[in-house]
């Protein structure tokens, strides 16, 4: 996102990165009288030594001296610019715009003039800008990049306003990326801002791909690996089980490697990027999602990283909730129950209204046979839609206890709000086994086959369930078989 600074502030930023502008003076005989040719060269000499008050001085001479020096208005709005004297700025270009007798130069102060309307939030006088420097300079990457990036703001002010023109703003700003990326290849800016729109719009593979191209025009730049590796992230959670495990395991050790790079850059580049904290809880996401797509000998080493991120981060910051929740989730996932219950308990005092938290201390309170607990936990998570893990938490605990009819119950709650619950549908059918209803629970066994055609356990217990109701033969186990 676009972050303005206050107008006319006095805050100096870091000058160090200004460049002298030189435009037009190489190339001409006579842009400018010598007397602003003169006062010019010296502003853009004191620009890069660091001394922007008589920098602007210099160039205040240039434009007096020479009204229609053009350079001159430029040179002395970034001075404006660089001080925090924003109004100033654009007042200064749109001085110099009436002056302009060049297509060049107006290309020059419509673009200066629309990034300061783009950093002060003005989304519409920013686009309006590009726009006619675009007219005048069609093949210019960097024109057609902050078109980009002015209509990407207005279609996120129109969702706002729930305005019919957001999609189409989108689709021009897209266009406009990819114009800038056709004209100029290694504008690697471009490419960050069409892979974040490309995200925005759910197109994950292809804004993976944009950054990519990104991180080898621009290695070691923590901030585009960050980003990197939070969309490889998102790809593998929107991924499901089985042939894509190969490609989730492959994104989510690329995350990991990204986010390591990133925390061994200096401090100043991972502060620049994100939260070093933030970066170390996103890199135990990444280690426990990965841990659970290897083999069980493969996992206590990802599931110990994980939790030295998260202590790591709890050392600088104890009160943070996402931290003691995964926390919570690596000790569980290491058998440390009472450590996770504690850990989980902290993350509710921190966050009362977390029921993912309260969940998981749930299921660790049942793994160390405290029932009465871990139904408590599960009795209070709070509503979660679409979400029925909570409902088939409370069956296991009846199903334990040897009430079946309550754990029918309870898994039939679970299959209303998520009819895609494949485990409940078997541990339903199980417990209308326990009570002789074997017809409904091969009705409930052919659900979770066809959810999970795979699972051995479902055609075991199909075909217990049919001996008991006398269908024996090979050849009615075959017929059921073709059906499925």
């Amino acid at each position: 996102p676009l972050v303005s600074g206050a107008e006319d502030s006095t805050d100096q930023p870091d000058l160090q990165t200004l460049e002298p502008e030189t435009s037009g003076l190489d190339d001409l005989a006579a842009p400018a009288t010598p007397v602003a040719r003169e006062a010019y060269i010296k502003g853009t000499e004191l620009s890069a030594q660091g001394h922007p008050d008589a920098a602007l001085q210099a160039f205040n001479r240039a434009v007096e001296a020479d009204p229609g020096f053009a350079p001159g208005f430029l040179a002395k709005a970034k001075a404006l610019s660089a001080l925090g004297q924003q109004r100033s700025a654009i007042r200064t270009l749109s001085s110099g715009l009436a002056a302009a007798e060049r297509s060049t130069d107006s290309a020059d102060l419509y673009l200066e003039r629309g990034k300061l309307y783009l950093s002060s939030g003005q989304y519409q006088k920013a686009l309006d800008d590009f726009d006619h420097a675009y007219e005048h300079q069609p093949t210019r990457a960097e024109v057609a990049w902050q078109r980009g990036k002015a209509l990407r703001m207005l279609a996120a002010e129109d969702n706002v306003l729930g305005v019919e023109t957001a999609p189409e703003r989108v689709r021009r700003s897209l266009a406009a990326f990819d114009r800038a990326i056709e004209l100029q290849d290694n504008l690697v800016d471009a490419r960050i801002d069409r892979a974040s729109l490309h995200a925005d719009l759910g197109q994950t593979d292809e804004a993976i791909e944009d950054m990519e191209r990104a991180i080898a025009l621009r290695p070691g730049d923590a901030a585009v690996q960050f980003s990197l590796a939070a969309l490889l992230l998102s790809r593998t959670s929107a991924r499901h089980s089985g042939a894509s495990d190969s490609r989730s395991r492959n994104d989510l050790l690329r995350a990991i490697e990204l986010l390591t790079q990133s925390l061994a850059s200096s401090p100043q580049k991972v502060e620049e990027a994100a939260d070093p904290q933030q970066m170390r809880l996103v890199r135990a996401v990444a280690s426990m999602e990965l841990a659970a797509l290897l083999p069980a000998t493969e996992r206590t080493s990802r599931y110990e990283a994980a939790l030295n991120d998260c202590t790591t981060v709890l050392s600088e910051e104890p009160r943070s909730a996402a931290a003691h929740f995964q926390q919570g989730i690596a000790l569980r996932m290491l058998g440390r129950y009472r450590d996770a219950i504690s850990a989980f308990s902290q993350a509710l005092r921190l966050s009362p209204e977390n029921g993912e938290a309260r969940l998981r201390r749930g299921i660790a309170w049942f793994h160390l046979d405290e029932l009465d607990l871990a139904m408590r936990d599960f009795q209070e998570v709070g509503v979660m839609p679409g979400d029925g893990r909570p409902w088939l938490w409370i069956g296991i605990i009846h199903a334990r206890r040897g009430d079946h009819l309550e754990a029918i119950r309870a898994y039939s709650e679970a299959i209303d709000e998520n009819p895609r619950f494949a485990l409940c549908f078997s541990n339903r059918a199980l417990a209308l086994m326990q009570l002789g209803h074997w017809q409904r629970a091969i009705d409930d066994l052919n659900a979770m086959i066809l959810l999970d055609p795979e699972d051995a356990k479902a055609h075991q217990r199909r075909e217990l369930a049919q001996m008991q109701l006398g269908r024996t033969t090979e050849g009615e186990r075959s017929q059921q078989r073709g059906a499925d």
